[in-house]
C-alpha cells in the first residue's frame, strides 16, 4: 500500500493486547516563509509595542552612553565627516578608534539618515534599530533549524524561545550585545553549510556576515562568538573527513574553516587596526582572577530556567521597588541581574532536555549538548575547570561578567527544544518517548513546587520583598508546565497535530517569555528629556567656536557628590566637558596636579558647577583668569617620562609661562629673552581639525589644552612639526619666530591601512563569490528547456 504524500510509518504496541501495530503520522507541512515573516513580525511588535508608541523607554546604558554615543556619530557622519575625534568627553578622546561605538556597523549608520536636518538623534530611530534585530534573531534562528532539519513548527519555537530570552532582552541596553547574537544563528547556518555541502562558496557568505557582525562593536562578545564558532569548526571537522586524509581533503577542510575567520577579519580591519593604536594609550585596568570571575553564574540560578524570578526581580520601571537580592561574594548590585538572567521559557526548557534525553545519538544534539555544558560551565567562573583553563589562555583573562557565555546554553537549548518538538510526533505512540518526556516534566516540577510553597524562600535565604515574587513565580511555571505537558501527550496520541500542537507551544512560549520580560525594558524616562538643559543655559555653555573656545566642569565631588549635566551631555549638545561617561579612558587625561583650580587651569574651563548647601541651590560660576586653548610660553622644563607625575605633584610650576616636556624640543631654547607683542587667534575650530594665526618674537612653544594623542599631526605653514607630550597629558609645538599658520590634523596610519585591508577584503570576497559560485554552485544548476519541460 502506496502512503499519501506527507505521511509517516510507526511501529506502536496496543494498550491492550501489546501487539505491535502500524498507524500512519502525517507529516506537518512547512509553513510558507512569508507566513513565518509575519509571525515574527508581529511577536516583534507585541513585545516592544510600548516603546514602538512612545509609552516607555530603554533605560540605563543606553541612556547614560549608547545613546548620546550614536547621536553624536550619526550627526557627524550626516554632515559627511568621519568622526575620529571627540573633543566632549573627558576634554577629548578618540571617538571613532572606541571599538563600542561601531561606527562602522551598517545599521548604526542607517541612523544617519534622521540626523541630516541637524537635530538630534530621535531616541525612537535608534530604540527601532535595536527592535529590528529581534526580528532578525527570529528569522536567523528559523532558518538555521531549518537548515538542520527542524520542522518549521518546531523552528518556530527555537526562534521565538531565543529570540526573546532574558539574556537577549536584558541586554538590550548593550545593543552591540544583541547585534552579535541576532546573526550568530546565520553566520552558523552557511559554516556550517560550508562543511556539509563541501563549499567554500559558504564559507565565505559565513565570513561576510561575521566581519559584518564584529563591526557592530563589543569585544567581549566577539571573542565568545569566535570560540563558539571554532567549537563548531572543529566538531564538523570530524564529521567532515570521514576516514578522508588524503592532501587535497585535509587542505579543502582547512579551507573550510579559516576562510569565515580571514574573511571577517578583513573586514573588521577598517576598526581593528584602530582600535588596536588606541589600547596602547588607554588605562589598563588590570583584571585579577577574582575581578575576572565577577558578575559569574552561580550554580543556584541553573533553578531560574523554570523559576526565572527565583532570586527576585528588576524592571525598568520599577527600579525601587527592586526585588533582587543575590549576591556576589559580599555584594549585591543591581548590575548583577541582567548580566547573569538568562531564561528562555519553560517549553524550551522541558522540550530542549527532553531531546537530550531521547535524541542523545543526534550528532547535532550531541554538538549542542557540548556547547550549553561548555557555556554553563565558563558561566561559573572561578573553581569552575573550564573557565580556569580558558582564563589563563589570551584574551579571556582581560573581561569580566563571565556570565555572559551563558548564551552558548540558551542558543543550544533552544535549538534542542525544536529538536524536541519533532521527536514527540516523530516518535508517536511509543511508551519509550512518553517516560522519557516526563523526566524533564518531573524535574521541572519540582523545581516549580519548592518555590510556589516557599521552601526555596528558607532555602535560599530570601528577603522578605522577594517572597511573593518567588511564590508567584513559581506558581506560573507550574501553570505552564501543565499546559507543556498536556500539549506534548496530546501531540504524541496524535490527538493533536504537528501543526496545531507547534502553534500552541510557539504561543506558550512567547506569552511566557513575554510576561517575563516585556517590563524589563520599559522605563518611563524619555532620554530625549533626560538631556534636555534651558536654552539659556546651553547658550553660556556651548563654545562660541572660533572666537571663545572653553570647557565646562559639571561635577564636584566635595563637600558632596553633585552632577549638574548628564555625564554625555556634550555629545548631544556640543558643550566641551572634563566629565564623561566611557568603559574606555585614555591612560593620560587627568594632570597630576595638587588641587581642582590648577587642573581645570589646565583644562582650559571657565564654567564649573558650584552648590550652595545651605540655600539648596547650585548654578554654574565663570572662572576668573581662566587659561585660554592654547597660549605660548618661552621656557621648559624636561622630565623622564616615569618621573613626571611625581614632578609635576611636588614642583611649584607656572604653566603660563612653562611647558613641561619628556623630551628635548629641536630648536626652541630657554633664554633670557622674554616674550612681547605675541598673539594667538583662532581661525577655524572642528572635530578633527583646527587652525591658529601665531605671532610671537622669538621661538617658542605653543601650549594647547588638548589632550595628546599621538594621531594628532602638526603643519607650520604647510611643513609637519612634532607634536610634544606637554604638561602630561596635552600637546605642544614649537613654533619659529615671527607669524605662522599653524595646521592641526587627525590623521590615523592605522585607519588608512585598515580601510586598506577593508577594501580589499570586500573586493576579493566579491570575486570569490562569483568564482566559487561559478564553479561551485553553478555547474550543479540544470536549466530545463521549454522542449524538455514539455
Amino acid at each position: 500500500m502506496q502512503l499519501p504524500k506527507n505521511f509517516r510509518l510507526y511501529m506502536a504496541k496496543t494498550s491492550k493486547k501489546k501487539r505491535n501495530v502500524v498507524l500512519a503520522v502525517k507529516e506537518p507541512k512547512a509553513l510558507p516563509f512569508w507566513i513565518v515573516f509575519l509571525l515574527f513580525l508581529t511577536t516583534t511588535f507585541i513585545f516592544f509595542y510600548d516603546q514602538i508608541f512612545w509609552n516607555s523607554f530603554f533605560w540605563e546604558d543606553f541612556v547614560e552612553y549608547v545613546y548620546p554615543v550614536q547621536n553624536f556619530a550619526a550627526k557627524t557622519f550626516a554632515k559627511g565627516e568621519i568622526p575620529f575625534w571627540n573633543p566632549y568627553t573627558f576634554a577629548g578622546m578618540p571617538f571613532l578608534s572606541d571599538i563600542q561605538v561601531g561606527f562602522f556597523y551598517i545599521f548604526n549608520r542607517i541612523l544617519s539618515l534622521f540626523t541630516i536636518s541637524g537635530n538630534n538623534l530621535p531616541v525612537l530611530a535608534l530604540e527601532l534599530i535595536i527592535i529590528l534585530h529581534f526580528l532578525f534573531a527570529q528569522i536567523n534562528t528559523y532558518l538555521f533549524a531549518r537548515y538542520l532539519k527542524i520542522s518549521s513548527y518546531g523552528a518556530l519555537i527555537s526562534a521565538i524561545s531565543y529570540s526573546f530570552s532574558m539574556f537577549m532582552v536584558a541586554h538590550v541596553i548593550h545593543p552591540m550585545i544583541i547585534y552579535h547574537l541576532a546573526w550568530l544563528p546565520l553566520i552558523l547556518l552557511y559554516f556550517i553549510k560550508g562543511f556539509e555541502e563541501n563549499k567554500i562558496f559558504y564559507s565565505i557568505i559565513a565570513g561576510l556576515i561575521l566581519g559584518l557582525t564584529l563591526l557592530s562593536g563589543h569585544p567581549q562578545t566577539t571573542l565568545y562568538v569566535l570560540t563558539l564558532l571554532g567549537m563548531v569548526g572543529i566538531y564538523t571537522l570530524i564529521f567532515y573527513f570521514k576516514g578522508k586524509f588524503n592532501p587535497r581533503y585535509i587542505l579543502k577542510a582547512l579551507a573550510l574553516f579559516f576562510v569565515p575567520f580571514i574573511v571577517a577579519f578583513g573586514i573588521f580591519a577598517i576598526q581593528y587596526f584602530p582600535s588596536k593604536d588606541l589600547s596602547k594609550y588607554a588605562q589598563r585596568n588590570e583584571v585579577s582572577y577574582q575581578k575576572a570571575t565577577e558578575g559569574a553564574f552561580q550554580f543556584k540560578q541553573i533553578y531560574t530556567a523554570i523559576v526565572p524570578k527565583l532570586f527576585g526581580w528588576v524592571e525598568g520601571s520599577q527600579l525601587d521597588n527592586s526585588t533582587f537580592y543575590l549576591r556576589f561574594g559580599e555584594e549585591l548590585q543591581i548590575h548583577f541581574f541582567w548580566e547573569t538572567t538568562y531564561y528562555f521559557g519553560i517549553t524550551s526548557a522541558i522540550l530542549g532536555l527532553f531531546a537530550i534525553i531521547f535524541g542523545y545519538r543526534n550528532r547535532y544534539i550531541i554538538l549542542f549538548t557540548i556547547l550549553s555544558v561548555f557555556g554553563f560551565l565558563f558561566a561559573l567562573g572561578g573553581g569552575s575547570p573550564v573557565f580556569d583553563l580558558l582564563y589563563n589562555l589570551p584574551f579571556f583573562g582581560v573581561f569580566r561578567n563571565p556570565g555572559r557565555m551563558i548564551f552558548f546554553l540558551i542558543l543550544g537549548m533552544t535549538i534542542m527544544a525544536g529538536f524536541g518538538f519533532d521527536y514527540l510526533w516523530q516518535n508517536a505512540f511509543k511508551n519509550e518517548t512518553l517516560i522519557k518526556f516526563v523526566i524533564p516534566l518531573v524535574v521541572a516540577t519540582i523545581i516549580a513546587l519548592l518555590a510556589a510553597s516557599g521552601s526555596f524562600i528558607e532555602i535560599f535565604n530570601a528577603p522578605v520583598i522577594a517572597h511573593q515574587t518567588i511564590k508567584d513565580s513559581g506558581s506560573f511555571a507550574l501553570i505552564f508546565i501543565l499546559l507543556v505537558a498536556t500539549i506534548g501527550i496530546l501531540l504524541n496520541k496524535a490527538i493533536l497535530t504537528p501543526s496545531v500542537a507547534g502553534i500552541i507551544f510557539s504561543i506558550l512560549s512567547f506569552i511566557d517569555l513575554y510576561l517575563v520580560g516585556a517590563n524589563f525594558n520599559r522605563n518611563p524616562n524619555n532620554p530625549e528629556k533626560v538631556y534636555e538643559i534651558r536654552p539659556e543655559l546651553k547658550a553660556v555653555l556651548t563654545p562660541k567656536i572660533p572666537n571663545e573656545i572653553f570647557r565646562v566642569s559639571s561635577r564636584i565631588y566635595e563637600p558632596i557628590r553633585f552632577m549638574a549635566l548628564q555625564r554625555n551631555q556634550g555629545l548631544m549638545d556640543g558643550i566641551m566637558l572634563i566629565d564623561g561617561y566611557n568603559p574606555l579612558i585614555l591612560e593620560r587625561v587627568l594632570p597630576p596636579l595638587k588641587n581642582s583650580k590648577q587642573v581645570n587651569d589646565l583644562y582650559n574651563v571657565k564654567y564649573e558647577v558650584k552648590i550652595d548647601l545651605e540655600k539648596g541651590t547650585w548654578g554654574f560660576v565663570e572662572r576668573e583668569n581662566y587659561f585660554p586653548r592654547a597660549w605660548l610660553v618661552d621656557s621648559f622644563v624636561v622630565v623622564k617620562e616615569n618621573e613626571i607625575k611625581n614632578y609635576m605633584q611636588k614642583t611649584p610650576i607656572d604653566y603660563r609661562r612653562t611647558v613641561v616636556l619628556e623630551k628635548m624640543p629641536t630648536f626652541v631654547k630657554n633664554t633670557a629673552d622674554s616674550l612681547s607683542n605675541v598673539s594667538v587667534t583662532c581661525l577655524f575650530y572642528s572635530d578633527n581639525y583646527f587652525k591658529y594665526r601665531i605671532k610671537t618674537n622669538k621661538s617658542a612653544f605653543l601650549v594647547l589644552s588638548e589632550i595628546w594623542y599621538p594621531d594628532w599631526t602638526a603643519y607650520v605653514d604647510g611643513i609637519q612639526f612634532e607634536v610634544y607630550r606637554a604638561n602630561y597629558c596635552f600637546r605642544a609645538v614649537e613654533i619659529p619666530k615671527g607669524e605662522h599658520i599653524l595646521e592641526m590634523k587627525f590623521e590615523s596610519n592605522a585607519f588608512k591601512f585598515g580601510t586598506f585591508i577593508t577594501s580589499l577584503t570586500i573586493f576579493l570576497v566579491l570575486v570569490g563569490l562569483v568564482l566559487t559560485y561559478r564553479f561551485e554552485i553553478g555547474k550543479h544548476l540544470h536549466f530545463v528547456t521549454s522542449k524538455e519541460h514539455k
